[in-house]
C-alpha cells in the first residue's frame, strides 16, 4: 500500500531490509536509524516498551481492514464459535484507538 501510495506521488522508497513480521521489524527500528509503517494497534502496544517514536504517516494510506475467516462446517460448532467471539473482542478495541501520543 505504501509503494502504490508513493508511485501515485512519482516518489519511490528504499527497502533497506524485510522481516517476516511487524514485531521483528519494529525490534530491528528500535536498533537502528530505519523507519517503517506499522498497523495502529500494534504500535500502540509496543511502541514505549521500545522507546519508539510514533509520527502519522506522511500521506494518507487505506485503512486495513480486518476479518476472521472459517470453513462452513465450523459455522455452528459452539468451541468454534467462542474462539471467533474471544478474538473479535480482542481485536475490535484494538482496531478503534486512536496512536500513542507521538514524543
Amino acid at each position: 500500500m505504501v509503494a502504490e501510495a508513493l508511485r501515485r506521488r512519482k516518489l519511490a522508497r528504499r527497502v533497506a531490509l524485510e522481516v517476516p513480521s511487524f514485531l521483528a521489524g519494529l525490534h530491528v527500528v528500535a536498533a537502528s536509524d530505519l523507519l517503517m509503517n506499522v498497523p495502529v494497534p500494534l504500535v500502540n502496544d509496543v511502541a514505549a516498551a521500545l522507546d519508539l517514536v510514533v509520527r502519522p504517516a506522511p500521506l494518507p494510506l487505506p485503512s486495513v481492514p480486518f476479518a476472521l475467516l472459517w470453513h462452513d462446517r465450523f459455522q455452528h460448532d459452539e468451541a468454534h464459535r467462542w474462539a471467533r467471539d474471544v478474538v473479535a473482542a480482542a481485536v475490535d478495541p484494538r482496531f478503534s484507538r486512536p496512536p500513542v501520543a507521538a514524543r
